[in-house]
């Protein structure tokens, strides 16, 4: 299945990962445009992941990169996550300076590589095996519930 090119949902979708590419700069003025563009986070947000395409972007703002702390952080707050797809070289580093990359967490940061597509590809079977592992986790949970209730009915 391929992903389909549309407006990008208004709220991110619980349990499921969509993808944002971003078209143009994302340098400063472009910065609070692309953050108004982003899905909302709500409290029915929960184990959902999005994955920011960022190949070809040569640079970066530090509204933009500042965009993508707090909007990942609105993320984790809901037991979800922001992963970066396609990062160039220089974004990294920009991003490693100021923090960014420590706060997202280098295990969803994929740089772009000479293979058009693999850090996305990538990207899409990490937030897949995420996902999967938070409903696992959930119905392990689920169960283990059910069985405190039924030890304790019965004293």
């Amino acid at each position: 299945m391929y992903p389909v090119e549309k407006e990008p949902p208004t709220v991110v979708p619980a349990g499921q990962v969509t993808i944002l590419m971003p078209y143009g700069s994302l340098f400063y003025a472009a910065a609070p445009v692309f953050s108004a563009q982003l899905p909302e986070v709500t409290d029915a947000t929960r184990h959902a992941v999005i994955i920011l395409v960022l190949r070809g972007q040569k640079e970066v703002g530090s509204t933009f990169l500042n965009v993508l702390m707090r909007y990942a952080e609105q993320l984790r707050e809901q037991e979800s996550k922001l992963i970066l797809a396609g990062v160039e070289s220089y974004v990294l580093t920009q991003m490693e300076r100021t923090g960014i990359v420590r706060s997202i967490g280098w295990g969803n940061v994929f740089p772009a590589s000479e293979g058009i597509g693999e850090a996305f590809l990538q990207a899409v079977e990490a937030a897949e095996q995420w996902i999967a592992a938070q409903r696992e986790g959930e119905r392990v949970q689920n169960t283990a519930d059910q069985n405190l209730l039924s030890a304790t009915e019965g004293d």
